[in-house]
């Protein structure tokens, strides 16, 4: 039959996706007009419109058309996005977000981050910091700068549910922007290839929710700078910053301002009346979001009891997280919430999360943990980087680790101590016997720690570290062992050991 007519069409996307469809019925052997009517089951004149009209054909007829001809129906079907074709109903701009939180407290200079970054954004911390909630707040703001709209993607990757796998993840981003559902590629790749076509020269804020790792997101990244992506992760995406240039934003507890603040916004005129008490509250929450909120709706529930009442139930450290519960739902649970951090976490980093809650002291050194551990100080190392990674604990000077209070109550209450807490106690005794002066110095806090915990190791630390104590000048801590010593002297019925400590 040789070639059909083409169409009369500027260049652009339209005139590409006809000579693309015109270059492959040339490849096949030029077959008739009644040979692919009979192949696509339809009349001729159906498929000379589709060779040689001016408006791009339904993609259903299109597919057919390339499947009868031996083409590649991903290619054209990237093709046929790209003309601006999408389905045959025609949707607005998708508007995605969920609705922004209420009494949005604080964060000024992590919004500032948010303004200024470009392209990709990680927005990272342990859970119940609040991170969803400010990646929220921050798009709402700015979603007027994005007219082709807002997608928004919870990856589930921490949480009851199996994580969304990538090729889900871009279906459903497909099908919001359009897409029909029956013509989404099969494979991740092609997915992947078409999502970055339907992105294209459009400005979209794309909000990705709760990933797990950067392999659940890598595909969902468009590839062009003019959509913004914001990630939220528990992760601290190294490989999203270190490969694809994304800014990270890393969320830590409120300020002690910020949490009173915030108090105030759920609370009212009650945290004017009481702010000692609301300082107090805010403190038993370690300041962490979530926790507040939780607390504001226990006050809230009570609203003619005084905040003290609040802050003398959560005082009992054995039920602040059983009161921490949101009144049964698991998915708000701080203690639920925490769980899913641990989910992922393989068993040797488990077990090292639950033994720092065995720890008396705010921060543990890498040389502590190895014994508190029971391994050398480069598997200790390892854990505590995975932790970190995690947001399960935080690194606030090199070889220094800590977690907020509510974690350490959580990992408490996980740990089976055995000989754990012993061997640790053993080995501050030990390094206290035989340390460098500087080695004292930096674990002083902790050390008062140990003594106030154990007895058995009161006496003989005050011995160790009086006249370190003395000569250094640290004298509160100095009456603090000993006044722990004289305690375990007297307990034990020794009163003569009253005299050896500092």
């Amino acid at each position: 039959m040789g070639e059909l007519p083409r169409p009369a069409v500027p260049d652009g996307p339209v005139r590409a996706f006809f000579d693309a469809l015109h270059d492959l019925h040339h490849r096949a052997g030029w077959p008739s007009l009644r040979q692919m009517a009979k192949d696509v089951g339809c009349s001729h004149t159906t498929i000379s419109a589709a060779f040689s009209g001016t408006t791009v054909p339904r993609w259903g007829l299109v597919e057919l058309i390339v499947e009868a001809l031996g083409g590649d129906t991903t290619l054209f079907h990237a093709r046929w996005f790209a003309t601006g074709s999408r389905t045959d109903t025609v949707l607005g701009a998708p508007r995605q977000l969920p609705a922004d939180v209420a009494a949005f407290t604080g964060r000024a200079a992590q919004l500032a981050d948010l303004d200024r970054a470009r392209a990709i954004v990680a927005v990272t911390g342990t859970g119940g910091v609040g991170k969803t909630a400010l990646a929220v707040h921050w798009a709402h703001r700015v979603a007027s700068g994005f007219p082709d709209g807002q997608l928004y993607l919870n990856l589930r990757g921490y949480g009851p549910d199996q994580p969304v796998q990538p090729a889900d993840a871009l279906e459903t981003l497909l099908v919001a922007q359009g897409v029909d559902r029956s013509t989404v590629p099969h494979g991740l790749d092609e997915r992947a290839a078409l999502y970055r076509t339907t992105l294209a020269g459009r400005r979209m804020l794309i909000l990705l929710d709760n990933a797990r790792s950067v392999e659940q997101v890598r595909d969902l990244l468009p590839g062009t700078s003019d959509c913004r992506v914001v990630v939220t992760s528990r992760d601290m995406l190294a490989g999203l910053v270190a490969r694809y240039g994304a800014t990270r934003v890393d969320l830590d507890v409120l300020t002690p301002a910020e949490s009173v603040e915030l108090l105030r916004q759920l609370l009212g005129s009650r945290i004017d009346d009481d702010p000692g008490q609301a300082r107090r509250l805010a403190g038993q929450c370690a300041r962490l979001p979530l926790a507040i909120r939780i607390a504001a709706e226990l006050a809230a529930a009570r609203p003619s009891a005084p905040l003290s009442w609040l802050v003398e139930e959560l005082d009992d450290e054995g039920r602040k997280l059983d009161l921490l519960a949101a009144g049964g739902d698991d998915e708000t649970a701080v203690r639920t919430v925490f769980s899913w951090s641990c989910r992922h976490l393989d068993p040797a980093d488990l077990t090292a999360f639950q033994l720092l809650g065995l720890h008396p002291g705010q921060y543990i050194q890498v040389g502590v943990a190895a014994a508190l551990f029971d391994v050398d100080e480069r598997a200790a190392r390892r854990s505590l980087d995975t932790l970190a990674r995690a947001h399960l604990v935080t690194e606030p000077r090199p070889g220094w680790f800590g977690m907020h209070d509510l974690l350490r109550a959580y990992a408490a209450e996980q740990v089976t101590a055995g000989d754990a807490r012993e061997r640790l106690f053993d080995h501050y005794l030990h390094r206290a016997r035989t340390a460098e002066a500087s080695w004292a110095d930096d674990e002083r806090e902790n050390l008062v720690a140990v003594a106030a915990c154990s007895p058995a190791h009161a006496l003989e630390l005050s011995r160790c570290l009086a006249t370190h104590f003395d000569l250094r000048a640290y004298y509160r801590d100095g009456v603090a062992l000993h006044e722990l010593a004289v305690r375990a002297a007297r307990s034990r019925g020794a009163p003569g050991a009253e005299g050896g400590g500092v």
